[in-house]
């Protein structure tokens, strides 16, 4: 069995669509596959690189094991031991909310024109913005958050041809 890319998500959203998300997650999972937690963040890093060589067409190159050990540098420089950043897992959040923040808001002001950006600078207005959020149960938080990613999956580059199902990779 290989994985399959994603279809589109067709609103509103049922749970029928679930299905080949499931199909993708028992052959990436622990309990179906045995695929263990750092394995899975080392899949997710994987992917992560090959989407950066795409976007920025080959000039950042993590790929292979020079690549990896690049990235293993650049990492530390930029936020390993002596950093401040990597001091306590929360900081390690913190950072990643902080440039989540940046492409959020930057990519507003390059695209919308004429509303104004719904994101203050000004921490405690950001909180009261997903105060209703922040009340939910953090599972209900995590299945959000994969949604989120479900839907900003990019398949512009797929064609009709290969969208039946003729997608394996």
């Amino acid at each position: 069995m290989s994985l399959k890319l994603l279809p589109e998500l067709i609103f509103p959203v049922t749970r029928a669509q679930s299905a080949p998300l499931i199909e993708s997650v028992t052959q990436l999972n622990f309990v179906y596959a045995g695929i263990d937690e750092r394995t899975q963040k080392a899949l997710g890093i994987l992917f992560k690189t090959i989407e950066l060589f795409v976007d920025t067409k080959g000039d950042r190159n993590y790929l292979g094991t020079n690549g990896q050990k690049q990235l293993f540098q650049d990492s530390e420089s930029l936020v390993g031991d002596g950093t401040g950043i990597s001091t306590r897992i929360g900081d390690l959040r913190a950072a990643g909310l902080a440039i989540d923040f940046h492409n959020a808001k930057t990519k507003w002001d390059k695209i919308i024109d004429g509303i104004d950006n719904p994101l203050p600078c000004d921490v405690h207005k950001l909180r009261e913005l997903c105060s209703t959020l922040a009340q939910l149960p953090s599972r209900k938080l995590d299945e959000i958050g994969l949604m989120l990613s479900y839907l900003r999956k990019d398949t512009s580059y797929i064609d009709s041809a290969t969208a039946g199902g003729e997608d394996d990779f």
